[in-house]
């Protein structure tokens, strides 16, 4: 009893101390990100998407309000994460990196708590694991957690998203009334922060009702219901805005996709999945395929087995199915795909519990079974690695088809006689043993990539502020045309650097930093107009 209890008592202080020094981290890395493309935009009240010839600066929370009701008119209906940001651009930026650097080490606790219910592990080492593949996989980390526009669009809304997932797996079943109708208002806001994560949600829900089926009240039926319908209102606020239609036709110059245009975005939505997170994506699917065979040994009723199989792969089916549906949108877009992304850390971690209790209690007929099923997965992995190796025209993506056909090469080396011969207690031992060792492994790995993409980062902050400090200079000595026509130094900086900083034109920024130090003549809009055009063009 004693042991125990100093066994939580180490993961509570390793846990703390961990949180303190992804905060730490978080707080530095905030404050060395200038700001960047809309952050210079939101400083003002929103009129178009371009500067208008006399732009006016934000003041006060009217000025905010009126934004909003153009922004929801002109641009879209993420009225809620844009209200934060232009809340966050009129506060000093230490609020900013405050709030960014408490909500990112929330992120990764409710990782940990999600985790928790799938995997009955209180490691200390889990939360400080939790928090490295945050960094190390969570889908494009620059634009969604670092860049204040994106952060607050992305990462907050995550929060806010998964503050929901936690509450159904953990409290559903034993929230009291109170507490039940202010989860209802987050769900609510959930909803109406962006176009997916309502119906992300909608999803959970069933997929909860489903997996819980054969014990649920009428009155947990009732509850559920009533969490999706309140989803509703702010699903219909965002996804009905005016603003999306007139974004779609103006900036981003697309038509409503037809059935061809979203099955070939679903296809770039799986090479990218396959390219940021082939790992968790391999070991997931293996472990479905374990699980599901293994249940034919213990459940003879088929409503039994999938009623536990979709229990158990709860984070994966929701959200695989929220990152594919951004399919319908006709063209991929990355960001977005935090929201499901986040989801497939727990999944991973679950996956891995499953494969190693499995490996715990070794049988002969378990070790063959494991094997068979080893040698069909990498098989049928392979082959979608070669076809997006093909659809992507890149021949070095295929590289990991060839490891996995020589894996299979070596599997195929194991004789009936060496499973016959196999010592159960040596092999339990062995495998803890090994086990063990590739956690360190794993830890040390990414530990190095974490250090290797936080250098990378602090080279790009130095060169991004190179480059705003010479737009800022042509900016102030009206030579307008100079400054939109520079280059910046902006290389591969990696996973911690903001794509947006090369992805918006540079005549955009150029435009609104002249705004903001008042260069607004009439003649400069006229100028950034052809400048723009002839870009486009």
């Amino acid at each position: 009893m004693v042991q125990k209890t100093y066994s939580i008592n180490s993961t509570r202080t390793v846990n703390i101390f961990t949180a303190l020094i992804v905060f730490t981290v978080m707080l530095f890395y905030s404050d060395l990100c200038p700001y960047l493309s809309d952050d210079w935009h939101f400083l003002f009240v929103w009129e178009d998407f371009d500067p208008t010839a006399n732009p006016q600066r934000v003041r006060n929370l009217q000025d905010i309000l009126v934004s909003m009701q153009n922004y929801y008119q002109l641009s879209g209906g993420r009225v809620i994460p844009h209200f934060l940001v232009y809340c966050m651009l009129f506060f000093p930026k230490f609020v900013f990196f405050i709030l960014n650097s408490v909500l990112f080490t929330a992120l990764c606790f409710l990782l940990y708590q999600i985790t928790l219910f799938f995997v009955n592990c209180k490691k200390a080492w889990l939360f400080p694991l939790i928090c490295l593949l945050t960094f190390q996989f969570l889908p494009m980390f620059g634009d969604n957690v670092l860049w204040i526009s994106g952060s607050v669009n992305y990462l907050w809304m995550a929060v806010l998203f998964l503050c929901c997932i936690n509450w159904l797996l953990t409290r559903f079943e034993k929230a009291s009334l109170p507490e039940y109708i202010m989860i209802i208002l987050v769900f609510m806001l959930s909803g109406a922060s962006n176009e997916i994560t309502g119906g992300m949600l909608i999803v959970a829900l069933m997929l909860y009702w489903i997996a819980h089926f054969t014990h649920q009240k009428k009155s947990h039926i009732l509850r559920l219901l009533l969490l999706a319908v309140s989803e509703i209102p702010g699903m219909i606020l965002v996804l009905t805005a005016p603003g999306n239609t007139i974004r779609r036709m103006t900036v981003e110059k697309i038509k409503s996709p037809g059935i061809s245009e979203i099955l070939h975005t679903a296809v770039s939505y799986l090479q990218f999945l396959m390219e940021e997170d082939t790992l968790f994506l391999e070991v997931i699917l293996f472990t479905c395929i374990l699980s599901w065979m293994q249940k034919e040994k213990f459940h003879e009723n088929f409503k039994d087995k999938f009623l536990i199989f979709i229990r158990e792969n709860f984070c994966f089916f929701v959200g695989m199915i929220g990152i594919m549906v951004l399919s319908v949108t006709g063209f991929l877009t990355k960001r977005p795909t935090i929201f499901g992304g986040i989801l497939l850390i727990p999944a991973f971690l679950s996956a891995l519990s499953q494969i190693y209790e499995f490996c715990q209690d070794p049988e002969t007929e378990n070790s063959r079974k494991l094997v068979i099923i080893l040698k069909s997965f990498l098989n049928t992995i392979a082959l979608v690695i070669i076809l997006l190796a093909i659809c992507a025209e890149n021949i070095l993506f295929g590289i990991p088809a060839v490891i996995i056909f020589l894996l299979n090469f070596l599997l195929d080396r194991l004789k009936e006689e060496e499973f016959q011969k196999l010592d159960v207690s040596k092999f339990r031992k062995l495998f803890s043993k090994h086990a063990s060792h590739a956690m360190m492994a794993v830890f040390l790995l990414l530990s190095i990539s974490f250090g290797i993409n936080s250098v990378k980062y602090l080279t790009w902050t130095k060169s991004a502020k190179d480059y705003e400090t010479k737009v800022t200079e042509y900016v102030l000595k009206n030579e307008l045309v100079a400054a939109m026509n520079m280059t910046a130094d902006y290389k591969d900086f990696g996973r911690f650097s903001p794509q947006e900083c090369t992805a918006a034109p540079k005549s955009y920024l150029v435009a609104w930093i002249a705004a903001y130090y008042k260069i607004d003549t009439q003649e400069f809009v006229e100028e950034y107009s052809v400048h723009k055009n002839r870009l486009e063009s």
